[in-house]
């Protein structure tokens, strides 16, 4: 959002009012399928960020800095060439350059650096949240190196974007981590087996990275089953008597569980045993529907006790 400001201004300034205006109709036609993610969804997103950087949450996931730093390295080592060549830029210009301190496109770098160091703050570390620095700096930082000459020809033009092609390709490759495709699919049969039940209402007594509350809830998005869905994952951490809990499972119609050794981490799953224990208890299971995943309908006694 402090961008934004910055690169109308360079427009107005380099081509006047018109183009600025130009510039800024494009943004917001650009970023309107974004404004619509945020006006429907933005509300869970942000406050998870919110409680996720600097909140309650942020100490669960607190990793050293050095270790941060190393760990994504390790995983994308592209990131060391990109590291080297940004170190070496900034070397550039404070020996050579030394662009002006209002200078539009030190400013816009600087915003950047600002969020790289507001990140780096945080005590819970995720290499997701430096996605769009990762991306913007080199570009910025290339703007700053690069001269003000006349613009080069067309056919110099498509040359060097080949190359700069080329080595974003040779950065990206050695990505070893990769979405799981398979993580909707294990939302989608719960979903399938809580319609087939009959069931309004589900609660998610579990949490991990291939089967949480918000896999379900994206893959609900795009089905026509209006089910209810809820999860107990944070609940201990917040502080809500675990009688809060096992009241929720005593409403709700079905109980998701996950097999223990996909579940993690294990701050939000501190009370499965005693929910799963609850369900034994007072539902009716466990039925296994995929090869991790196990439930229990809990009102099925009470609808029987209704019929007779």
């Amino acid at each position: 959002m402090l961008i934004i400001p910055v690169l109308l201004f360079m427009r107005y300034h380099s081509s006047g009012i018109r183009s600025m205006l130009a510039w800024l109709i494009a943004l917001v036609c650009g970023s309107a399928p974004t404004a619509i993610f945020f006006l429907r969804y933005g509300r869970t997103p942000l406050a998870n960020a919110k409680a996720a950087s600097f909140g309650g949450l942020a100490g669960f996931y607190h990793v050293p800095q050095w270790q941060f730093l190393a760990g994504m390295v390790q995983d994308s080592p592209g990131l060391a060439i990109s590291f080297l060549l940004l170190a070496a830029a900034s070397v550039y210009l404070l020996v050579k350059k030394r662009p002006g301190l209002f200078d539009a496109d030190l400013i816009a770098c600087l915003i950047v650096v600002g969020f790289v160091v507001v990140v780096l703050a945080s005590p819970s570390k995720q290499s997701r949240y430096l996605f769009p620095a990762i991306v913007a700096l080199p570009f910025l930082m290339s703007i700053l190196v690069s001269s003000r000459e006349e613009s080069i020809r067309p056919r110099g033009a498509a040359l060097r974007a080949a190359v700069v092609f080329l080595v974003l390709i040779g950065v990206a490759l050695p990505t070893r981590h990769r979405t799981y495709r398979q993580n909707p699919t294990r939302a989608e049969v719960v979903l399938a087996e809580a319609a087939q039940s009959n069931a309004k209402s589900i609660v998610l007594a579990t949490d991990s990275p291939t089967l949480n509350v918000s896999l379900l809830r994206l893959t609900s998005e795009f089905s026509s089953s209006g089910i209810s869905i809820g999860t107990l994952a944070y609940q201990a951490i917040a502080g809500v008597p675990i009688e809060d809990d096992l009241r929720t499972m005593s409403e709700t119609d079905v109980a998701i569980f996950q097999d223990p050794r996909h579940t993690n981490p294990k701050f939000t799953n501190q009370r499965v045993p005693q929910y799963e224990a609850y369900a034994q208890r007072m539902g009716a299971g466990p039925a296994r529907i995929g090869e991790d995943i196990y439930v229990y309908r809990m009102r099925i006694r009470e609808d029987r006790q209704n019929s007779e």
